[in-house]
């Protein structure tokens, strides 16, 4: 598989978008941290460590930040 981004040229694909499911190379790979969580007793929601990734092309990942912006105000 190859970057969709680096089209039409044919650099290999090292990971896989977790939203859209495009490949991506290194240098087109958006790489953040997720932190997980479960409910514990009396509905306390509590972090699971470690953190796990969080690949995202370009695309998704400005697209994720704009919804989590608005969501915040």
């Amino acid at each position: 598989m190859n970057c969709l981004d680096c089209h039409p040229h044919t650099t290999p694909a090292v990971a896989v978008c977790g939203r859209c499911g495009a490949g991506l190379c290194a240098e087109h790979l958006v790489e953040s941290e997720d932190h997980l969580t479960f409910t514990a007793v009396i509905n306390r929601e509590v972090q699971v460590s470690p953190s796990v990734r969080h690949l995202r092309c370009s695309r998704c990942a400005a697209a994720e930040r704009a919804q989590a912006m608005r969501k915040a105000a």
